[in-house]
């Protein structure tokens, strides 16, 4: 069966688009003459597990009758999610190509039969496959966010387990697929694009020079859902480092770079009593799109440890600024709030201390290059003294792709606003003044 009427049938509103059409002529040919290696890079939302974890392997269990499928994702929910799209698939299918399920009801979800022998079974990354064999093998998204992907140790276990468990299950045909959106320069696909026999595929979200479709410079990959507007809102919110990352296929590389992933292995689960809690701005120069963001950290200290408790970055007008430095002022309860005395944070310090009760307002001066003051900073990284929430959010997903990237990240706000912080942090606590009684 032609495998764009298949999809038809079975995916009544997915959108066919010229990068999905580009993927199957170049994917379906290898798969097969067999032994094909690929590593699939695209940016998120744009079709790739419908087309590659979904229809792909319905198409595959179709032609190759007796074929095992082995798909694994990040988590098990995913993974039940694409075998139950795979066998209603299937059984929608049924009357057409009288190809049934061994039981439908009782193999739901993770593991399927067909009555030709096709098997399917889906597991997360690190699971089992002991008993099961794969004929083609696709994985789908080997992280579940960012933050495992920059995680040295999670990246030594994700890629055991692919050597280890998923490719020595190879059989028959012996087709591998990894689909992925682009992380860090030592994921797993940066890994396999590393050794020979592997075929990188790279759709970035907007075209660069030389682009396998043919797309002129800056044009979408999907113009009818993430068009070239929708694209720069989404850099805009989550930033340079994290766009050029996800959506461009662009990792963080961490040479030559102040802050290792080593850095930010520390996590916390519940927080002990803190000392105390203060907040870090460092402010823009304007609010214009091309300018710098005003960023702002919040941690807690416990007279040893510090803790990241949150952080926000936004190009806004000095109204908003301030309207959010308040908030964060009263919804953390700071102590003490740390204002850089440049740009618009003068402005800030002279307003917030004629209408503030209750937290220490500090000017500080910037002393020394930006290079110096980060290096000073990186003290308290070194010795594993900062921890980080255990579940990030979008934000702080953001203040760690800047982190990873200093000195060679478009913007260095967040940086900035952490090196205020711990810096300062680090003077006031070798005076032996940090402890704030209220």
């Amino acid at each position: 069966m032609n495998i764009l009427t298949l999809a038809k049938l079975v995916e009544h509103n997915f959108e066919i688009t010229p990068h999905i059409v580009y993927l199957y002529k170049r994917i379906l040919p290898a798969l097969i003459a067999g032994n094909a290696r690929f590593v699939i890079a695209m940016p998120p939302r744009h079709g790739k597990s419908t087309a590659l974890a979904r229809i792909l392997p319905t198409w595959y269990m179709l032609t190759h009758p007796r074929a095992s499928v082995v798909i694994a994702t990040n988590e098990q929910e995913l993974a039940n999610a694409h075998g139950l799209a795979i066998r209603d698939y299937l059984m929608q299918l049924e009357s057409i190509l009288g190809v049934k399920l061994v039981d439908p009801a009782r193999h739901a979800m993770h593991a399927l039969r067909t009555t030709t022998g096709a098997t399917l079974r889906c597991l997360t990354i690190r699971g089992s496959l002991i008993g099961h064999g794969a004929d083609l093998a696709i994985v789908d998204d080997p992280y579940r966010n960012f933050a495992e992907a920059v995680s040295p140790r999670i990246r030594q276990q994700v890629s055991t387990w692919f050597r280890s468990t998923l490719y020595s299950r190879l059989q028959g045909k012996r087709n591998i697929i990894v689909i992925q959106q682009r992380l860090h320069a030592k994921d797993l696909a940066g890994e396999l694009m590393q050794r020979s026999g592997w075929t990188p595929i790279i759709l970035p979200a907007l075209a660069c020079e030389n682009d396998p479709l043919g797309r002129q410079p800056g044009e979408p990959l999907w113009a009818t859902r993430f068009g070239r507007d929708v694209l720069e809102e989404i850099r805009t919110e989550i930033g340079d480092a994290l766009f050029n990352a996800l959506y461009q296929q662009r990792p963080i590389t961490e040479e030559g770079n102040l802050f290792h992933s080593r850095f930010f292995e520390m996590r916390y689960d519940t927080l002990p009593e803190l000392s105390l809690r203060l907040i870090s701005i460092d402010t823009a120069q304007t609010a214009s799109d091309k300018a710098d963001y005003t960023a702002w950290t919040v941690w807690g200290y416990d007279g040893h440890y510090v803790y990241l408790l949150d952080c926000e970055r936004h190009r806004v007008e000095y109204p908003a600024l301030l309207n959010i430095t308040r908030r964060l002022i009263e919804q953390h309860r700071a102590h003490y709030v740390l204002i850089e005395q440049s740009a618009s944070g003068y402005a800030l310090l002279q307003t917030l201390r004629t209408d503030l009760q209750g937290a220490a307002l500090v000017g500080v001066p910037p002393i020394g290059s930006k290079i110096v003051r980060a290096l000073t900073a990186s003290t308290w990284f070194e010795q594993a003294r900062v921890l980080l929430p255990a579940q990030l959010t979008p934000q702080m997903h953001a203040w760690l792709a800047e982190m990873l990237e200093f000195p060679n990240s478009p913007h260095d706000d967040f940086v900035d606003s952490t090196t205020l912080a711990l810096n300062w942090l680090r003077n006031v606590s070798i005076q032996g003044t940090w402890r704030i009684v209220r």
